[in-house]
This record gives structure tokens, C-alpha cells and sequence, in this order.
């Protein structure tokens, strides 16, 4: 006599997940960078918002763009020039959104924060 079963399942319900996606890591940044702008967030992350007048759709490129905003400039170190938020903040931290790494490089088609404030024509 053979064991009684709860359920009897069949043998073709059972499924085998599919394989793990491989992503770059620039793939991986990407992704986050569009999840972010979908819900409102700039893609430096919390706590800098967007502006009320960019789109929260990644791929609408309308609105204020990070690479016409005044605190966007190109900072030089080891004979490069990297893009950063120079927002000023507290007299101790004066630009509290560069952090000297790649994740805190402001892309000139990124959508502006809500702190965005226009270059001033010469």
C-alpha cells in the first residue's frame, strides 16, 4: 500500500525557474537610474526629489536637465574632470552630493531636482 498524499501533483506542474539574467554592472546602474526617475526620485537617490516640471517617464526627455543647472560643474582631480552637484548645503559639507566616486557623477541628460536652478548666460 502506498502512502496517502494531501495533494497528488502531477508531474508536468513542476516548473523550473529560469536562469539567473547576467547584467554589467553599467546595465545594473541603468535600470536603477530608471527605476528611480519612474517614481519620482533623481536618480542620485533619496533624499534629492525631482523637479515638479520634469516627466516621471525615463524615456520623455522634456523639462530641466541636470546639464543646464548651475550647480552642475566639472570638478578636476588626477588630471580628469568629473561631473558633480555642487548644491551648497551646511558650512561643514559644503557639497553634500559628491561623494568622489562614479555613483555621484551627474549625467548632463539626467532630469533636474527639485533644487535646479538655470546657468546664468554670460
Amino acid at each position: 500500500m502506498t502512502d496517502p498524499v494531501l495533494f497528488e501533483v502531477p508531474d508536468d506542474a513542476w516548473v523550473i525557474p529560469p536562469p539567473k539574467e547576467e547584467l554589467t554592472r553599467g546595465e545594473r546602474r541603468a535600470r536603477l537610474v530608471a527605476s528611480r526617475i519612474g517614481t519620482g526620485v533623481h536618480p542620485l537617490g533619496r533624499p534629492v526629489l525631482l523637479h515638479p516640471d520634469v516627466s516621471r517617464d525615463p524615456e520623455d526627455r522634456s523639462g530641466p536637465r541636470c546639464g543646464d543647472c548651475k550647480f552642475r560643474q566639472l570638478v578636476e582631480y588626477h588630471n580628469r574632470k568629473w561631473p558633480k552637484c555642487w548644491y551648497p548645503s551646511i558650512e561643514e559639507y559644503p557639497h553634500p552630493r559628491d561623494t568622489n566616486c562614479e555613483s555621484s557623477d551627474i549625467r548632463a541628460w539626467w532630469p533636474a531636482c527639485r533644487d535646479y536652478q538655470p546657468k546664468e548666460e554670460i
